[in-house]
């Protein structure tokens, strides 16, 4: 089980957003491919949001990950096509639903796009921290 710190510290959401991925990275038959990319949106959302914790800015009560990486502003172009590719997961995706099923080789893109957002933010706050 990771550190537990405080609501207001970015590692704790960055811890959150690790959980989400390690969640998300356990597919299995039991287990629907939307469900995983959910989490992997919720990755991508508790990452960002860590950064805006360590920047001191407010976090919002949004999911939309344009939305969090306009308010994060500088050094976030990269962070434009992974989360375009995440999108479609922010709500919805883990309810029953007409549209087609999520494939593999769509929840591996969202994986490599969630994680790419994880390991930005994680790199993002440990340098403004060392």
């Amino acid at each position: 089980m990771p550190t537990r710190y405080a609501a207001d510290d970015p590692r704790e959401w960055l811890n959150r957003a690790g959980c989400n991925f390690f969640l998300a990275k356990t597919k299995t038959p039991r287990v629907y491919n939307e469900e995983l990319c959910f989490n992997l949106h919720e990755t991508a959302q508790k990452a960002l949001k860590g950064v805006l914790v360590d920047r001191k800015q407010a976090v919002p009560a949004t999911r939309n990950l344009e939305a969090l990486i306009a308010l994060i502003g500088e050094d976030t172009a990269l962070l434009a096509a992974p989360a375009k590719i995440l999108a479609p997961y922010e709500t919805g995706a883990e309810y029953p639903s007409t549209l087609p099923p999520v494939t593999d080789e769509e929840y591996e893109t969202a994986m490599e796009a969630a994680h790419q957002i994880l390991e930005w933010a994680r790199e993002t706050v440990q340098a403004v921290n060392a």
